[in-house]
């Protein structure tokens, strides 16, 4: 890339612009006070300054030209109207030809505009600023005018022309063609008549016709000789700027017409606005630095287009663009444009006028702030700047813009700033602002507009379309416009506003916002690892029992420690509680919980606005924003609870890997059950189930601390070696009681213990004992299953019981020996399967309870409803979450839960249309959850091994699954 410089080193503003003591005066060109001799502004009553700040436009030199050639030669008369408003040049143009006119021997003066060769010897020069002319009567040294002719008569000649039209020198009376062609002399003469209109609202009806009447025999006298030129500015163009004017629009109307036939129209200032402001503002401006910067500025945009298409403009690729950007220099191609263009129509703006005092104030602001930027565009506008604030809002009466420009920019963007080490939200929210002032349909930039003027060479290119993003998100005035993906600022409050309003006014009590936390979290919780208990408020409400892990879902950190922790006995008495290994807790950080409350109640405020509000771009802008409220708003509700309370034990808070991404759009995986499990598994707090509890524990601390049998002296049974094991502050959480099973399996076999079971059986390291009373043998047999029941019983080999136990009858040859039936199965829990090959082989033995056929691909999820088809579930319910940028610019956040496939809001067909209109990289998962339970719930839909198959067969690998086995009978 080419190197580029700041706009610091390659110009030099005026000593006047640097030091801010540029009046009022200075910009506004007085053509009046220049004519009777009484500005005080040299830049405009010294022919030489005068000139030396004045860029000679093309339009200039064509209109000095043409009038002075006219002059020159032997030619017919000429008349020329100016054609703007007030600000637009005119009257600086009549100055030009005022200080040439008056100083037409001086060779060397306006040598840029009028060349030497096309320049008369001599003229007779008269000018009128009607605006300063006296309704009744103008005072000089020797006369009184009192009227427009004989002012004009005065200024031709003084007394002795004046004495031709003093007979006359009556608004109501209007001298004949004669007397105006022996007013006009026979010398060149030019003429130049500025602001008319004012002049023509102080007369009466007939004064005003009479004026009519003497403009046309003064146009036709001026046309019909040589050598004369009559130069007027437009009138009718200034009747939108004067109210009062209206009152005479009609014969404003017929002098448009009779000018429009006889004059030729000139725009002065035409499409060098920038250069003519350059050269009144800067010393010096190095025109080789303008051109680098043209080179990286074309670079630049050619390099986020060839990334990101429409990224910008078009226009801006085009080599009259990098030529815009080199002759515009040092200012921006769309501030230029901004500036005459849009805020040019407003009627206190005076568009050369008022660009040049904007400017001035813009490049002091640059050069004192000493900023680094190799042009200047709208997005370094400071409107921090009294000046600058007061150029754009006061002067153009736009003030009720202070509170975008206080709020919006002064607090909102410089906080984003902050908060991402950049200063992109404020060029952004800068830009933004000026471009709204017109309060027009089309006072907005579009998003590749916002690229286009605030892009940097340290940029990469997406750093403005994503500080606008975020404006949208937090600002006060911002809207989204009407047209198409295009931002504006408005006066009127937009949606963040209205929310922070309704939560000043409490629309939405924390109290709702709570229930409404408490039921995302409660969803986001559901599972089958946990017996999930739902906000209690005390520990009576959570039963101190032996049965499956339990999970309290607390609204404090307080009520958590508690539940946790205690247990009440019947007289309401506090306890400790006694199965500490059966529960945990689950509690809200209280800093995080408050954020959610906030987020909560921004997300019901908005909501309740869409249902509330009609204004179409209150709609817009709430249904772009609403997704993303949404999202915020659940992901921090589970975020918030990631307090985990074991009993007699410090809180311990979640790490990030444990909690749902902040950017995620959905509650992927297992939820908020598998993610507590797997932290409980990875930091080692609850017992595997695929492990097995050291023997020793079984043999030297649960054992010993169970209930002695009444039946078998000094023997245990194996519920109280379990409930002795939910009870004990040396053991892990218990998430199932295999481990204790397989535990006390490996001290049988080990011969540390016996275990003899509900049928007699009796088992040691050698095998085991069966038999009747008097038919006791041993067998090989080694202890391999049992269930941890009150008819299921251990003791050491020492106990009182142990002799009997092991006790073999001398049997005789050839006895019959009766056995006892096989045990029955040990109890076991419900099984998850994530694979369709051991399912298959699950079915064999197991009811199916629940079922999940899920995708990150858009096409296959058109798929999942066939593969579910053969398995007939009892209910099937679809769920869709689908978010990324949109291809043709802005965001989408597309959610459905748990609705039927064939709803008629066509889900599977909606989401594939989606999926078409995004980036490649966009976030997506689809899921069929499906019910096999009985409608009570209890029984699971057995034989299920062939439709399993058949399932399989229309899957493929894009397609998960996880199902659940009831467990076996």
């Amino acid at each position: 890339m080419s190197t580029i410089t700041s706009v610091l080193d390659g110009c030099k503003p005026r000593t006047e612009v640097l030091k801010g003591t540029l009046t009022d005066a200075m910009f506004g060109a007085d053509f009046g006070a220049v004519v009777q001799g009484t500005s005080r502004a040299k830049i405009y009553s010294d022919g030489r300054t005068f000139f030396e700040n004045t860029f000679p436009t093309s339009t200039l030199k064509k209109i000095t030209h043409h009038v002075f050639s006219t002059l020159a030669k032997p030619e017919s008369g000429l008349a020329l109207r100016l054609s703007t408003g007030f600000g637009g040049g005119k009257s600086h143009a009549l100055m030009v030809l005022w200080h040439l006119g008056k100083n037409i021997a001086d060779r060397n003066m306006g040598i840029e505009l009028l060349p030497v060769s096309g320049r008369p010897k001599k003229i007779t020069v008269a000018a009128i600023d009607a605006e300063k002319l006296g309704a009744e009567k103008t005072t000089h040294k020797d006369v009184l005018t009192h009227s427009f002719w004989g002012e004009l008569a005065y200024q031709i000649g003084g007394k002795s022309v004046y004495d031709l039209v003093a007979a006359e020198d009556h608004p109501h009376s209007v001298p004949d063609n004669q007397v105006i062609s022996e007013m006009l002399g026979t010398d060149p003469v030019l003429v130049l008549i500025d602001e008319i209109v004012v002049y023509m609202k102080a007369l009466d009806d007939r004064g005003r016709n009479s004026l009519q009447v003497f403009i046309r025999k003064l146009l036709t006298e001026i046309t019909n000789r040589k050598q004369a030129v009559l130069v007027i500015t437009d009138p009718a163009a200034q009747l939108a700027y004067d109210e009062e004017a209206k009152a005479i629009e009609s014969q404003i109307r017929r002098l448009d017409e009779d000018l429009s036939r006889k004059v030729s129209d000139y725009e002065p200032i035409g499409r060098e606005a920038a250069q003519i402001i350059s050269r009144r503002l800067f010393e010096d401006i190095d025109r080789s630095k303008a051109g680098a910067v043209a080179d990286v500025y074309q670079e630049i945009y050619q390099r986020i287009v060839s990334e990101t298409d429409e990224a910008v403009p078009k226009e801006v690729l085009d080599k009259e663009y990098k030529k815009a950007i080199k002759d515009n220099f040092p200012f921006h191609p769309r501030l230029m444009e901004t500036a005459q263009n849009r805020l040019g129509p407003l009627p206190n703006y005076q568009r050369s006028r008022g660009a040049l005092r904007l400017f001035a104030r813009i490049v002091r602001d640059v050069w004192s702030r000493k900023l680094d930027v190799p042009i200047i565009s709208a997005a370094d506008m400071n409107w921090n700047d009294a000046d600058i604030q007061g150029e754009l809002l006061s002067r153009l009466d736009r003030q009720e813009f202070s509170g975008a420009a206080d709020e919006d920019i002064g607090h909102h963007a410089r906080d984003l700033d902050k908060e991402y080490n950049t200063d992109m939200h404020t060029r952004v929210a800068s830009a933004l602002l000026l471009e709204s002032l017109p309060l027009t349909d089309t006072s907005y930039l579009r998003r590749e507009e916002v690229t286009q003027i605030c892009i940097g060479p340290e940029n990469a290119g997406h750093e403005p379309g994503e500080a606008l993003d975020r404006l949208l998100g937090i600002c006060w005035y911002t809207y989204p416009a009407l047209a198409k993906d295009a931002f504006q600022f408005k006066t009127e409050a937009n949606v963040n506003k209205l929310i922070e309003e309704g939560i000043a006014s409490n629309m939405v009590p924390e109290t709702e916002a709570v229930q409404n936390i408490h039921a995302i979290v409660e969803g986001y919780f559901r599972g089958a690892s946990f017996s999930l208990k739902r906000w209690p408020e005390t520990p009576a409400d959570v039963r101190d029992e032996q049965k499956a892990l339990s999970l309290s879902l607390c609204d404090s950190v307080e009520k958590a420690r508690d539940i946790v922790n205690l247990s009440r006995k019947e007289n309401g008495e506090t306890q400790p509680r006694a199965y500490r290994n059966a529960i945990i807790a689950v509690a809200p950080e209280p800093g995080l919980l408050k954020q959610a409350v906030d987020n909560a109640r921004r997300y019901l405020i908005a909501s309740r606005i869409r249902k509330e509000r009609k204004d179409p771009q209150i709609k817009k802008q709430i249904n772009g924003i609403l997704p993303k409220l949404e999202r915020i708003h659940k992901i921090s509700a589970v975020r918030g609870f990631n307090q985990i309370f074991l009993y007699n034990s410090e809180p311990r808070s979640l790490d990030e890997k444990y909690l749902v991404a902040k950017d995620e759009t959905l509650f992927r995986g297992t939820g908020g059950q598998g993610k507590i499990m797997d932290y409980l598994n990875e930091k080692g707090l609850a017992l595997k189930s695929t492990g097995a509890l050291d023997p020793l524990v079984v043999v030297e601390k649960l054992v010993p601390a169970a209930t002695p049998s009444t039946q078998y002296k000094g023997a245990v049974s194996c519920a109280d070696v379990l409930d002795q094991a939910y009870r004990s502050s040396s053991l892990k959480l218990i998430v199932d009681t295999e481990p204790i099973r397989k535990g006390t399996e490996k001290a049988v076999l080990q011969g540390s213990l016996l275990l003899r079971t509900s049928d007699g059986r009796v088992y040691d390291d050698k095998g085991c004992i069966i038999g009747d009373e008097g038919q006791r043998q041993r067998r090989e047999d080694l202890l391999t299953s049992f269930p941890l029941d009150e008819q299921t019983f251990v003791a050491s080999s020492s106990a009182s019981c142990a002799s009997d136990w092991l006790h073999v009858d001398d049997v005789k040859k050839g006895d019959v020996v009766s056995e006892p039936p096989p045990p029955p199965a040990p109890l076991d829990f419900p099984v998850d399967i994530d694979n369709w090959e051991q399912a298959q082989k699950t079915a064999q033995e197991r009811e199916l309870l629940e079922g999940i056929l899920k995708t990150n691909d858009v096409e296959a999820m058109s798929r999942l409803p066939s593969v579910a088809q053969p398995l007939s579930a009892r209910t099937v319910r679809l769920t869709i979450n689908m978010s990324g940028d949109l291809k043709d610019g802005g965001f989408l956040n597309f959610s459905l839960e748990r609705i039927k496939p064939e709803h008629a809001l066509k889900p599977l067909q909606k989401a594939a249309g989606f999926a078409r209109n995004l980036r490649p990289e966009y976030d997506f998962e689809a899921k069929l959850e499906l019910d096999f339970r009985s409608n009570d719930g209890q029984k699971g839909r057995s034989n299920m091994e062939g439709p399993l198959q058949q399932a399989h067969g229309q899957a493929d690998d894009l397609i998960e699954v996880e199902f659940r086995f009831a467990p076996t009978k």
